[in-house]
């Protein structure tokens, strides 16, 4: 099960290569923030259960029969979207300084969105907030980073077909008033391809949560576990089996597309 192995990822022992942590925090973290490189390996940790808790639930969405409207497209981008934090705070070529500029720019934009500057804060928050904005204004040796672009990082993490299916879930997410006529009208007529599509979007959303589960794994060990090194492939089979499928059948085609579905469901690994 891939949410099983991201959790098994996620719960591994920190480890920064060449880096003891404890040591490391002793010297640059501060009495406002005592534990700088810890806290980085803590939100990877974090992105990385979350993302796996979409993966699991679009994961069942799909094995029931009635059929769902949009929740595969949402789950399954949200999914994308936590794995890639994940995936960009995890690799394992990046030097500790930059992981910590990494974590900066996630935290530092999270404060932000949640208003941490609004002088009505609680109070505990604001102390947070101010703590680390002085801790961060000390670190002058850190690289400077421009702000992450999530659609190109998930194009990195799923190259398959992280790009395209990233643009196509974004009208699920937002509500968009085609989007969601299409995707209703689709339900009720029954459209064939609903199902084939629902299947393309819960391997994006897997193959995202076992890339950034590589990572983090490679990071802390050294080496990418058989276990979900045989999920990626897996995964990156049915995803080709897809695209295969589509080539050759024609969305009117009842038949071949139910029996594409079921074909998915004996390959799917469940996640």
């Amino acid at each position: 099960m891939v949410s099983s192995a991201m959790s098994r990822v996620a719960n591994i022992d920190y480890a920064e290569p060449h880096v003891d942590i404890h040591s490391f925090d002793l010297e640059r973290g501060t009495t406002e923030f005592p534990d700088p490189l810890l806290t980085t390996h803590r939100l990877g940790k974090f992105y990385l259960l979350c993302g796996g808790d979409f993966v699991h639930t679009i994961g069942l969405s799909l094995l029931e029969e009635q059929p769902k409207v949009v929740s595969p497209a949402v789950l399954a981008r949200s999914a994308a979207e936590y794995s890639s934090r994940s995936w960009y705070i995890s690799d394992p070529e990046d030097t500790v300084d930059t992981r910590l500029a990494k974590m900066i720019k996630l935290v530092g934009s999270g404060l932000a969105e949640a208003g941490f500057s609004d002088p009505r804060l609680d109070p505990v928050d604001a102390q947070f907030a101010s703590g680390f904005n002085r801790w961060v204004s000390q670190q002058k040796q850190l690289p400077k980073l421009p702000k992450p672009n999530y659609k190109k990082l998930i194009e990195l993490m799923v190259p398959e077909i992280g790009g395209q299916e990233y643009d196509a879930l974004s009208g699920y997410v937002h509500a968009s008033a085609v989007t969601v006529i299409g995707a209703v009208i689709g339900v009720q007529l029954e459209l064939n391809s609903r199902r084939l599509n629902a299947w393309k979007q819960v391997a994006f959303a897997t193959l995202g949560g076992i890339s950034a589960a590589s990572r983090m794994e490679l990071l802390r060990t050294g080496s990418v576990s058989q276990e979900v090194s045989e999920l990626s492939s897996a995964w990156r089979q049915l995803v080709h089996s897809y695209e295969s499928v589509i080539d050759r059948v024609l969305p009117s085609d009842g038949a071949r597309i139910a029996e594409a579905d079921r074909a998915f469901r004996d390959q799917f690994p469940d996640s």
